[in-house]
This record gives structure tokens, sequence and C-alpha cells, in this order.
């Protein structure tokens, strides 16, 4: 356990949960170096400051993901999932999935307990577990958006669109807003 305080490659790190069911989720794109930095300095913020906890967790798709816990029981807590998965809906779905799963067998927290939050992609996955269990205690969204779409034709090739649009349609449809109406 005293190796959780360090931060090394997540390859080496252990698996301490592994999903049963699962629901999967996206991977963003590596961080420019200066993201990185700042990641890694708010990782350390939360271990000495705050006693968090980094946790290895594996979906039943075989995709990897790390997790930062800062367990405050009486108070609000916090939880971060970043996965290693390939970059589809389905793979968020399974790795929320897991993490949630996690949260609730290993460490003992139930839904009514937990906030989920969202920044930006991870609205999706946020929208989802929201969707998948109701019973949790808050959703917040920021930054996020319903629909890819023109994000994505904007920094393609005008003769790119229609392709573009349907693959879109096909393997990446976000229905955040619809997800949270359920």
């Amino acid at each position: 356990m005293a190796l959780s305080l360090y931060d090394f490659d997540f390859y080496a790190w252990p698996v301490e949960f592994m999903s049963k069911r699962g629901h999967p989720m996206v991977q963003l794109p590596e961080p420019e170096m200066y993201k990185a930095q700042a990641l890694l300095q708010g990782r350390m913020k939360l271990i000495e400051e705050h006693k968090a906890v980094r946790h290895k967790v594996k979906t039943e798709d075989g995709n990897e993901i790390a997790t930062i816990v800062v367990d405050r029981r009486n108070n609000p807590e916090f939880a971060h999932g970043e996965t290693l998965g390939e970059p589809f809906p389905s793979q968020e779905q399974h790795a929320i999935d897991a993490v949630i799963q996690f949260a609730m067998k290993r460490l003992g927290f139930e839904l009514c307990d937990i906030i989920l939050f969202g920044w930006s992609i991870g609205g999706y996955p946020v929208t989802w577990a929201a969707m998948n269990y109701p019973q949790v205690k808050g959703v917040i969204v920021d930054a996020t958006f319903d629909d890819i779409i023109p994000l994505a034709v904007a920094r393609m090739p005008p003769s790119w669109g229609p392709f573009v649009r349907q693959t879109i349609k096909d393997y990446m449809h976000l229905r955040n807003a619809e997800q949270l109406c359920r």
C-alpha cells in the first residue's frame, strides 16, 4: 500500500478489482506535456493533502482504469478514473461501470453516497451511469456536449463532412441529454 503514494507507469500497477459485469469507455489522446505535468501535480496534491489512494480496476472486456479516490465518508467523496481502453462509447460505459462497482464492492460506498462528475468528453460516461444507476446522489457535467459532429466536421476537410457525420453516428453517437432525461 505504501507504493500507492508514489506515481509511476500505470502498466506496472497491480489490478485491484476485476469487474464481473460492465459497460465500456473512451480514451482521450495523451495530453501535451504541460497538461501531463498539471495532472501529475493535481494527483500528488490529492495524495499528499487529502490522503487519496490510487487503484487499478479492470473491466470485464479487459480495459484497465486508473482511479484515485479520496474517501471522506461523511463529507463529499471524490473518485477519478481514466481508461487505457479503445475510444468507443461501449468501453467508456464498461469503465465507469467497473469504477462504480469497485466503489461499492471494494470500498463500501452506497449508490446514494456517490456523486458523478464528468468534464468534457467525460460527460458521456457520467450521463450513461446516471441513467443506469438512478440511485446516485447527484450528477455534475461541466463543459460537456451532446453532439460531437459539429466539433469533428469543423476540424476535417469539407469534402469529408458526409463521411465524418456518418462515422460518428455509427460509432460515436453520444446522447448525453437523452441519457440524463431517462
